[in-house]
């Protein structure tokens, strides 16, 4: 990460007068999403590995979004992050990243998944005293299912996660800190795979036949419970784990495979 000193794009005048909200994973478009609701209503330092990217090009203009490429695997982040939640007055966390399997090995993803959050809300929790500090965790149906086209590491790391919010929410609670976990269901967005969905109606009318309200959860359903939890829930809520994804993990295994086997027979 760079020096404090020459961090792009900061308007620091700005950033300084209030609480500000540092969110992690600017690839992720949900992340992004998320970026842009809290945006509405306070200062976003928004983490990435590659500011350049395309995804993020629109956010640019927006003055209350702030861009910085941050490798949270790098050990001086911890010390480095402990400057920035004293300069830019860093109130909430919204830990929204993920690493690739493809890039990243198995120790390395459960260090910048798990390791690494618990290390940064330990920080925010011991620096930022006197303040209301807020975290949410996005984590995963995975935690609590098995998801057959996520590995190992996967299943583990959203597990790790779940059993996180749990610790800090009782060991930091007298400290005015609250952290939930938001956990997105599989079926985020059509728009991610619409072409496969194009190709496999079949498949797209059986799942929407099996949500109970016929319609998938989108980043926005996402990205605006994250920002209540930030912005408006109140200090109670804490601890919590909720599942979005539009009552699908609710629907029985077998009552889902009928479900499927009548749309395919139609």
């Amino acid at each position: 990460m760079d020096s404090l000193d020459k961090l792009p794009r900061m308007d620091i005048k700005n950033l300084v007068t209030e609480n500000c909200t540092l969110v992690t994973g600017g690839r992720s478009p949900i992340a992004v999403d998320i970026a842009k609701r809290v945006s509405l209503n306070s200062k976003v330092l928004l983490l990435t590995r590659d500011a350049s990217h395309k995804d993020l090009s629109h956010l640019h203009s927006n003055k209350n979004i702030v861009i910085q490429e941050a490798n949270l695997l790098q050990s001086s982040f911890v010390s480095e992050f402990e400057l920035i939640l004293r300069k830019f007055n860093v109130a909430n966390l919204c830990f929204a990243h993920r690493l690739s399997s493809i890039e990243y090995s198995s120790t390395q993803r459960f260090l910048g998944e798990v390791t690494r959050p618990a290390e940064l809300i330990e920080s925010l929790n011991s620096i930022q005293r006197g303040i209301q500090k807020r975290v949410v965790i996005l984590t995963s149906p995975a935690s609590q299912y098995v998801i057959d086209d996520q590995d190992l590491t996967y299943h583990i790391n959203k597990s790790s996660l779940s059993t996180l919010v749990k610790f800090f929410a009782v060991n930091f609670a007298t400290n005015n800190f609250v952290i939930n976990a938001v956990a997105p269901g599989s079926f985020v967005t059509k728009e991610r795979s619409k072409e496969y969905y194009e190709e496999h109606q079949l498949l797209y009318q059986g799942i929407i036949s099996s949500i109970p309200s016929r319609k998938f959860t989108s980043p926005k359903d996402i990205s605006d419970f994250v920002e209540f939890l930030i912005h408006k829930a109140p200090m109670t809520l804490n601890g919590t784990e909720i599942v979005i994804d539009s009552g699908l993990t609710l629907i029985e295994q077998s009552t889902f495979a009928r479900r499927m086997s009548q749309n395919y027979s139609l």
